[in-house]
């Protein structure tokens, strides 16, 4: 147990080690969980004017690593084949390689003009895809970061893409239906095409030189790519019209999970797509994001990751057979759009609509100190009063000086998805929405009351207020 602490120690506060590690003993141990061994271990021995008063961990938080960077929304985020790396892609059209152990950013790879749908690696671990908005997917170099092919095939926006179990070949789908499978060798080279019903969500190479391909039509087929025909087809009949907004397939290729839009994730045995039950997630609201990167086997095929939209969560994991809740993490201001597993299955990537990317060790149990945090944090531009909004929706103004409480408002907000506030350069008044809300709600310090409302007349989401 006493290494273990030592390991996540050096993962938590490499940033501080990498610089001072001689004062190690007197500025990290204070910060360490209360009933952690080595705070229980080395806390008394130490001698340091460190004094942590509040907010104190009680035990390892689930997050091991918060990845910043990206200044536009994290569409997806995929794990090298050993581990050690992780890359992500953003609406600010630039593909990220990050250090999976000390979260360090090692390559900025640019070359799409929109966002990127998707990412991932090569069996081998030497080369990335991407796909994009732009209709393209470009092929990295892991190591130098350099672009080393580019498929521009596709007539519409690409939503997945994926290697084949040999790394010679790509399959790339898109908004309008069609399949593209392409070699690396020759990008320039359209090979063979499919076509499915709606938006291409989900791809998959399978056994037996076969691809599974889902789309937003609801529509799941399993295509045989030496004869280029479909040899297994299934519509679910239930879904009432809804879309298909996530699929995925176990790696031992005998389950597979589909969310429809307003619904339950559903299990499906492969073997005759019979159900074999749903699992009652946390809502999540599609109006986001409607077709997202949302579901995520573990690598033994035992656990399904489900991306949140809650006050309190940001993503489940689930027993897939058993349909049992395991963990439920939060940590995240918006909504969740992409999940993977480590190869290893010892850690979970989010990305989010907040611009970062989340690493949740899947071996720590929550802390009981995080059932409500800080989802949103003002200063005011005379630096006098700060705003902050909690995930239980408490929105609190406090003075800077004293910490003094002078606004708070609750009734009627617990329910919304406040995350943008900002205070007017008067100190005045303070304005709060939430990114789904309809609205701009406007208080007056001065009184405590509502000084207006503002109605939004287009149908975009709010992502930023100012005066």
């Amino acid at each position: 147990m006493l290494l273990d602490d030592c390991a996540r120690m050096a993962r938590q506060f490499y940033p501080a080690i990498s610089v001072a590690c001689l004062q190690l003993h007197h500025h990290v141990v204070p910060f360490l969980p209360l009933q952690s061994r080595l705070s229980q271990v080395y806390g008394p021995r130490q001698q340091s004017g460190v004094n942590v008063k509040e907010g104190r961990e009680v035990v390892w938080s689930p997050c091991v690593r918060v990845l910043e960077g990206h200044t536009g929304v994290c569409l997806c985020v995929a794990f090298s084949p050993d581990n050690r790396r992780v890359v992500s892609g953003s609406q600010d059209c630039t593909v990220r390689l990050w250090n999976v152990q000390t979260g360090a950013l090692l390559q900025i790879m640019t070359g799409h003009s929109s966002s990127i749908a998707s990412v991932t690696y090569s069996p081998d671990g030497m080369r990335i895809a991407s796909s994009s908005w732009d209709g393209t997917v470009r092929i990295w170099d892991v190591e130098t970061g350099s672009q080393i092919g580019a498929y521009s095939g596709h007539s519409s926006k690409i939503r997945c893409a994926k290697f084949s179990t040999d790394g010679r070949c790509v399959a790339s789908g898109d908004d309008s239906g069609k399949v593209h499978i392409w070699s690396t060798d020759a990008p320039e080279r359209t090979g063979q095409v499919f076509e499915a019903v709606g938006s291409v969500i989900s791809l998959a190479f399978l056994s037996g030189n076969r691809l599974i391909v889902a789309s937003s039509g609801g529509s799941v087929r399993v295509w045989e790519l030496e004869s280029g025909s479909f040899v297994e087809r299934y519509d679910d009949e239930d879904r009432n019209g809804a879309k298909l907004i996530a699929f995925a397939i176990s790696p031992d290729e005998r389950l597979a999970a589909s969310w429809c839009e307003g619904g339950k994730v559903t299990m499906w045995d492969t073997e005759n797509w019979a159900k074999q039950g749903s699992i009652d997630h946390s809502q999540h609201n599609p109006s986001l994001q409607s077709i997202g990167h949302f579901l995520s086997f573990s690598p033994d095929s035992t656990y399904l990751a489900v991306a949140c939209d809650s006050l309190l969560l940001s993503c489940e994991v689930w027993n897939a057979r058993t349909k049992e809740r395991i963990h439920a993490f939060h940590g995240h201001g918006f909504i969740v759009l992409a999940l993977q597993f480590s190869p290893n299955g010892s850690l979970l990537a989010s990305a989010s609509r907040d611009n970062v990317i989340s690493l949740w060790d899947l071996h720590t149990t929550d802390s009981p100190l995080k059932d409500r945090h800080t989802t949103s944090c003002v200063l005011t531009s005379l630096g006098s009063i700060f705003a902050t909004v909690s995930s239980d929706g408490v929105v609190e103004a406090r003075t800077l000086e004293s910490n003094e409480l002078i606004w708070t408002q609750v009734d009627g907000l617990s329910e919304k998805s406040l995350r943008l506030l900002v205070i007017s350069p008067d100190d005045r008044f303070l304005a709060l929405s939430g990114s789904m809300d309809a609205e701009v709600c406007f208080f007056d310090f001065k009184t405590g009351q509502l000084y207006a409302r503002f109605l939004r007349t287009a149908e975009a989401n709010v992502i930023e207020i100012s005066f």
